[in-house]
């Protein structure tokens, strides 16, 4: 019997392998042309390190995790400017924007999802996973 899984498990590593230098040949080439600063967008309020970005491309906005500063970001993108700044979340680990549901879900350090309305982005609720 272990000689068959173990064949097994051979052939379908294998496979995978193959299937993934396959995928490899047929994908484009890099693009020749390096990255270009193009704007910067200022964030004066923000102190420390940021990280984490989530999208909202159907209101054009971007949201940054600033974890020194303990706040999300939402910046809009067309007007290059900070729009608002929701406070009081703890070091955020992560930021997701729900076109479906119209809220912006934080993730913090200390094992808390916060759920904010998207339009005005009061807290809606916050849900306790635990450190």
């Amino acid at each position: 019997m272990r000689k068959v899984c173990g064949r097994g498990l051979v052939l379908v590593l294998i496979a995978a392998f193959t299937i993934q230098m396959h995928a490899q040949e047929n994908s484009h080439p890099p693009s020749e042309a390096p990255l270009v600063l193009t704007g910067a967008i200022p964030l004066p309020n923000v102190k420390g390190r940021i990280d984490h970005f989530g999208l909202d491309a159907t209101h054009n906005r971007l949201f940054v995790s600033a974890l020194g500063n303990d706040t999300e970001e939402i910046i809009g993108i067309s007007a290059q400017t900070v729009i608002h700044s929701i406070s009081g979340v703890p070091t955020p680990q992560g930021v997701v924007y729900s076109q479906e549901t119209n809220k912006v879900f934080v993730g913090s350090d200390e094992g808390k999802l916060y759920v904010y309305n998207g339009t005005t982005f009061d807290l809606i609720g916050s849900i306790d996973f635990g450190g």
